[in-house]
Order: C-alpha cells, then sequence, then structure tokens
C-alpha cells in the first residue's frame, strides 16, 4: 500500500511539474488565466509577510530594508524534485529578462537577482510579479505570492496613488477562487 502511495505522490508531482512548465511556456496573459492553488500573504508594511515565507523555505532569500522594499509581488513557486539533492533556481523569462538558471550560491544569488529586477521597476510599485522557481527535495509543490504591503503614505510621504495601487493588486490577486490568504 506504501508504495501506490509513492507512486501516485510521483504521478502527481510529475503533472504539477508538467502543468507549471505549460504555464511558464505560454504567454503571460494566458498563462495567468491558469487558477492554479496558491497562497497569497497580504499585510502592512514590515509586518513579516517575507519573513513568513523565508521560515517555510528554511533560508533567508528575500530582500530586506526600510520603507516599501516588496514593491511588486514575487510569485514563489517551490518545486519538489527528487533527482537533485542540492537546491537550484530558475527565474523564467519574463519579456524583459531572459531565463536565469541558479546552481551555486543559490540565495544569495537569488536576493541579488531580486534586487536586481525591482531595482528595473520605473513606478512606485508594479502589479507585474516577479517569477521564482526553486527546486529542491526537501520541498513540496507550494505556490506562493508575497505582495506589497499596506501603506499610509508613500516613499516620498505624501498621499499618492502608491497607497491605492496596492489596494488595487492586492484585491486582483486575492480574488481568484483557489487562493489562501494568509
Amino acid at each position: 500500500r506504501k508504495k501506490q502511495q509513492g507512486i501516485k505522490m510521483l504521478e502527481t508531482s510529475s503533472l504539477i511539474a508538467q502543468l507549471r512548465d505549460l504555464r511558464d511556456a505560454l504567454p503571460r496573459d494566458i498563462g495567468d488565466c491558469l487558477d492554479f492553488p496558491r497562497i497569497v500573504v497580504i499585510g502592512d508594511q514590515s509586518v513579516g509577510k517575507s519573513s513568513l515565507i523565508e521560515s517555510i523555505v528554511g533560508r533567508e532569500f528575500i530582500p530586506r530594508g526600510l520603507g516599501t522594499t516588496t514593491r511588486c509581488p514575487l510569485d514563489l513557486r517551490l518545486c519538489y524534485d527528487d533527482t537533485n539533492h542540492d537546491c537550484f533556481a530558475v527565474f523564467p523569462e519574463d519579456g524583459q529578462n531572459e531565463e536565469i538558471f541558479i546552481q551555486t550560491d543559490v540565495f544569495k544569488s537569488i536576493e541579488a537577482e531580486i534586487i536586481r529586477r525591482t531595482n528595473m521597476i520605473k513606478t512606485e510599485v508594479s502589479a507585474e510579479p516577479i517569477r521564482l522557481n526553486i527546486f529542491s527535495s526537501q520541498f513540496a509543490d507550494l505556490q506562493f505570492l508575497d505582495l506589497p504591503g499596506f501603506i499610509q503614505v508613500s516613499r516620498d510621504g505624501s498621499q499618492s496613488s502608491m497607497k491605492h495601487s496596492i489596494e488595487r493588486m492586492v484585491k486582483k490577486y486575492i480574488s481568484k477562487k483557489n487562493t489562501i490568504i494568509l
């Protein structure tokens, strides 16, 4: 019976991997229509949303700082992969950036790439996610969305559209049926 359960788990993991690859291969507007189960982490700025995700992953890799550090969604997919004992990561191609495959110094390299992509954002916040897949035999297949935190005033201290942009972004991401909200 345990062998049958193990086979079913491997079949499920293989199907999840195929669906993930399909979503990544589709144009973003079509791939985003696929409503996969995910965990969306929301809350005020600097309350530990990113730290919660890192505690589940077991490593620090999400940039920290004062003010609004998370300026766009981080679409993090933890991917079960029993073929490789070491952890590796992939930032899929996204139209502005080519696919990046990270095998060495994985978590420091992830943090550096998130910072680089965040610095490319030309507005205060962006609804366009940074997509990141981390593969390991230590992970269950889970998808997290780390969103910018709710704010009262913008980065320059004034009331601006940033507060409303974040609120619209959060509503968009939590409205999907297969979403668990933390």
